[in-house]
């Protein structure tokens, strides 16, 4: 009977000797130094990285990576695009490095919009507005000429009220210009960035 019990576990031992070492604890941070994100920083290494099954790795590549389909594990891509100026991206565009990843900022913006970046930085809004302040989340920007954009003629004085509220929207809102545009609906009646611009907004006291 004793025969009979030690048998299978040695068997056991045996098989457990020959699995593959991805089969067993293995502590990536013993060869990779590369630091987890704010973002990323709980999520285990093989939730991006799979397949995965020699250790030490052979040279190369080793992600079992295809464009967004590592992100879509945990991310709702690439439908969360569906419909935006931005669809047909990768997440890598904006978001360089899963390692090394923190929230996107108007500098990864300007990899694209250097031109609108710059007229920015020279303007009053400077470095005190970030892009998705205005345009929305990177991810659901839609064209600005749909009526449902934030910067959409109609949507400007929700965004830019956001900001401007009291007198000078109160000022706007008791205008002709005003009334053509929100009650009448004619487009082409003046709103915000008709008078004053989008991205090189200046000072009304500057020359």
């Amino acid at each position: 009977m004793r025969f009979a019990t030690i048998v299978p576990f040695l068997l056991l031992c045996c098989v457990a000797s020959f699995l593959p070492a991805y089969a067993q604890d293995v502590d990536c941070g013993d060869c990779h130094d590369a630091i987890p994100s704010p973002i990323h920083g709980d999520v285990p290494c093989a939730a991006c990285h799979e397949g995965i099954e020699d250790y030490p790795h052979p040279e190369g590549t080793l992600a079992g990576l295809q464009g967004d389909e590592g992100c879509a594990n945990c991310h709702e891509m690439p439908a969360y695009l569906e419909g935006s100026v931005h669809e047909g991206l990768s997440c890598d565009t904006c978001h360089e490095s899963a390692h090394e990843m923190t929230a996107a900022s108007g500098a990864v913006c300007a990899d694209c919009h250097d031109a609108e970046q710059g007229l920015v930085a020279e303007s009053i809004h400077g470095e005190l507005v970030q892009c998705q302040e205005c345009h929305g989340d990177p991810h659901t920007i839609i064209p600005l000429d749909e009526s449902d954009s934030p910067v959409s003629k109609l949507r400007q004085l929700q965004s830019c009220g956001s900001c401007h509220f009291g007198p000078v929207l109160d000022e706007y809102m008791g205008s002709v210009h005003a009334r053509a545009l929100l009650v009448k609906g004619l487009v082409s009646a003046p709103s915000c960035s008709d008078c004053h611009g989008a991205h090189d907004i200046w000072p009304r006291s500057d020359d």
